[in-house]
């Protein structure tokens, strides 16, 4: 069933739409009621922003450890940085199995959006060191649908996929990351030497926040700068990597809109 044309305006984000499905309709509502119609459950969102890495053929392409370390250690631009890889997880016990989304997240999130759980704690930097005990953060929905609003639940172990995990908090109604379909966070503990934490793996999203008087055009700046650095300093594998910078609510945005359907 084709819709007729239309045009949506909010703020400076002009949608436009022709002859496309109701599927897609309800797709981009979604996403404009989400994220531009509602503010964005963070402190001070306009100065979020998401960090890519860019190459010739792949302009927003994703991160690895070891680069985002380095670009954590050396930005002055940035008032801080944080690194989330999304994936499924499986919830046994407590009722029926089920598939839920969720995310490994560096303990500097929480901090960095400026939003603490509701109840209990945020992750911390003993929570990342490979080894610790395996802990999890709930979203507010996943804990009063699947748990009952349990206050009890906090300090008490879940089994998921197969392991034990103890829920150290449980996120405000409302707020969500990177998406709204994750329900969970676990901190996302690699170890340096690992494979996985090697230049070749581009496995990470990152998202920084801006200094109080940096402006937008600075930060991708001094990022392309470090990424020239890093690209002599490891031409093996970051010969053709560059970085760039923009803001958060301007990628989501751009992202979640079907390409062809963009403008500029």
């Amino acid at each position: 069933m084709a819709w007729p044309n239309y045009s949506i305006e909010v703020g400076q984000f002009r949608i436009a739409k022709s002859g496309v499905g109701i599927g897609a309709n309800v797709a981009l509502f979604s996403v404009i009621n989400a994220v531009l119609l509602q503010p964005l459950p963070y402190g001070q969102p306009d100065q979020l922003v998401k960090i890519w890495e860019k190459r010739a053929r792949l302009p927003k392409g994703r991160v690895s450890w070891a680069d985002y370390v380095d670009w954590k250690v050396q930005s002055h631009a940035l008032d801080g940085t944080a690194a989330y890889r999304t994936g499924d997880y499986n919830l046994t016990g407590n009722g029926d199995p089920e598939q839920v989304q969720g995310a490994s997240v560096s303990a500097s999130l929480f901090p960095l959006l400026r939003v603490s759980p509701q109840l209990g704690r945020s992750f911390s930097a003993d929570d990342e060191k490979p080894g610790a005990h395996q802990i999890v953060i709930l979203s507010h929905g996943l804990w009063e649908r699947r748990f009952g609003g349990d206050p009890g639940l906090l300090g008490k172990s879940i089994r998921i996929d197969d392991a034990q995990f103890g829920v150290v908090g449980i996120m405000p109604p409302g707020f969500f990351f990177p998406n709204q379909k994750i329900e969970l966070w676990e901190p996302f503990a690699i170890d340096p030497n690992s494979r996985m934490a090697g230049r070749s793996m581009h496995i990470l999203d990152v998202i920084g926040r801006l200094r109080p008087g940096v402006r937008l055009e600075q930060a991708r700046a001094e990022m392309g700068t470090l990424a020239a650095r890093l690209e002599q300093a490891y031409p093996r594998e970051n010969t053709g990597h560059g970085a760039d910078v923009f803001l958060l609510l301007d990628d989501w945005t751009s992202s979640q809109t079907p390409p062809a359907e963009r403008v500029a």
